[in-house]
């Protein structure tokens, strides 16, 4: 995680599941939608429309979306790299 990330939001957990991130993301006032744009493999692309976060999750047959473990998480440098 990006030393700036977690100066402003302290540690974060090893892992995640999509539904619980969302949740958390929802309660902010945005919302995580899939992003149509990413390549049909066994993984999925999500996005933060409001912030350029990318989440990815891998697909697992016969899992719930929401179950499904966030594997990455993109931030984008000029998002959290803000100069004062």
């Amino acid at each position: 995680m990006p030393p700036a990330l977690r100066d402003a939001y302290g540690s974060f957990g090893p892992s995640v599941r999509l539904g619980d991130l969302t949740a958390a993301v929802a309660a902010l006032g945005v919302t995580v939608e899939p992003d149509e744009d990413g390549p049909a493999t066994d993984f999925r692309r999500y996005r933060v429309r409001e912030s350029g976060v990318r989440v990815f999750t891998r697909v697992a047959p016969g899992t719930p979306e929401a179950m499904s473990l966030v594997t990455k998480l993109s931030v984008s440098p000029a998002w959290w790299d803000v100069s004062d």
